[in-house]
């Protein structure tokens, strides 16, 4: 007999046959990365994703955490660059992004948490600057729901090098996501037809692989005067690639 804890190969195909089903399922509501994520995973052929995050900003919730950092950023610049110099500004500790949501089936609002965050400056002796987390409500679309299925929980980072003329700045950030694609193995959520509690089980029983997913966008092109904010009237100018 076998072990009544073990998982039988036809227990372990039928897990993988809906798998891919909701793999097809992801690919028909358009949404692509979540459908991309899943196939990966199954295909047990990479350790790393390197991708561009470049549309992960053109969604609502993803560019809405983005611009609340991006505030974050000026306000570590205007305390740290001294007038007619340079500084290289990081975030120096991983925080949970970009989502963070709590979302209820069939209802459009999730509530959100957005994470701390410490600065550092580059020069030495740079003052840092704390935020605590802030709940905030957003409506879903397609494309969110696209990337928060393929992502989930992550971490992220920004650098930028920031110079300063009077209370004008330019910046250039580069800005990171680290997710480790994996599934929780005593969770009762689910993702199609089939629980992240049995995707994990793929994994454990070698029918799946989790990997890691290195997230990046360069060259992020950032203006403002002091005291300039997103959300306000008068917003910073920023030109994505």
């Amino acid at each position: 007999m076998g072990n009544p804890g073990m998982l039988t190969e036809g227990e372990l195909r039928d897990i993988e046959y809906r798998t891919l089903l909701s793999i097809g399922g992801g690919a028909g509501l358009h949404l692509p990365h979540a459908a991309a994520g899943l196939y990966l995973f199954l295909a047990r052929r990479i350790y790393i994703l390197t991708i561009s995050i470049r549309p992960l900003l053109d969604t609502q919730n993803g560019r809405r955490h983005f611009e609340v950092n991006m505030d974050i950023f000026m306000n570590a610049a205007e305390q740290m660059v001294m007038d007619g110099r340079a500084a290289i500004i990081s975030s120096v500790d991983p925080a949970t992004v970009p989502f963070i949501c709590t979302c209820t089936p069939g209802k459009p609002v999730c509530e959100c948490m957005f994470p701390r965050r410490l600065w550092a400056s580059g020069d030495r002796g740079g003052r840092g600057i704390t935020w605590p987390p802030k709940p905030i409500l957003w409506f879903g679309a397609v494309s969110d729901y696209d990337w928060l299925s393929f992502i989930g929980a992550s971490t992220s980072a920004i650098v930028g090098t920031v110079s300063r003329n009077g209370d004008s700045y330019t910046a250039t950030i580069n800005y990171f996501l680290d997710d480790y694609y994996d599934w929780e193995l005593n969770s009762e959520d689910g993702a199609g037809l089939v629980l992240d509690a049995e995707m994990a089980q793929l994994h454990l029983y070698g029918w799946a692989k989790s990997y890691r997913i290195d997230g990046y966008v360069h060259g992020i092109e950032l203006t403002w005067q002091r005291k300039q904010r997103f959300g306000s009237e008068n917003q910073p100018t920023l030109v994505l690639p």
